[in-house]
């Protein structure tokens, strides 16, 4: 994985795919840019541009017909896991709702 530039956001990759091996290869590349937090949902901090390349890759190893990958933005406010606290307030409404979820596409998930 590679450093988080200030234009990455939060993406959450969510997969069902029926090929053991595709699923397999899937689970590999996105683990090799992100981290799982479920059997098929990863977590990758990434670019919009690099988003696309890895979306090309992902599309290119699936079954259109039987599979899904489907990819999630978490809010675009939200602090990152390493950085550092922050006092500006409108990041604080995220910070506040993150403890009882998190957005995907405008809605709160708890």
């Amino acid at each position: 994985m590679r450093l988080r530039l200030a234009e990455d956001v939060e993406w959450l990759v969510c997969y069902d795919i029926a090929d053991d091996a595709v699923r397999d290869e899937v689970a590999k590349r996105l683990g090799g840019v992100g981290h799982r937090l479920q059997y098929s949902v990863f977590s990758v901090w990434c670019s919009e541009s690099e988003l696309g390349a890895l979306r090309g890759q992902l599309r290119s190893l699936i079954n259109l017909r039987t599979d899904s990958v489907r990819y999630y933005a978490a809010c675009r406010r939200w602090p990152r896991p390493d950085a550092a606290p922050v006092a500006d307030p409108a990041m604080r409404s995220c910070t506040d709702a993150a403890r009882a979820g998190f957005l995907l596409d405008g809605y709160w998930i708890t």
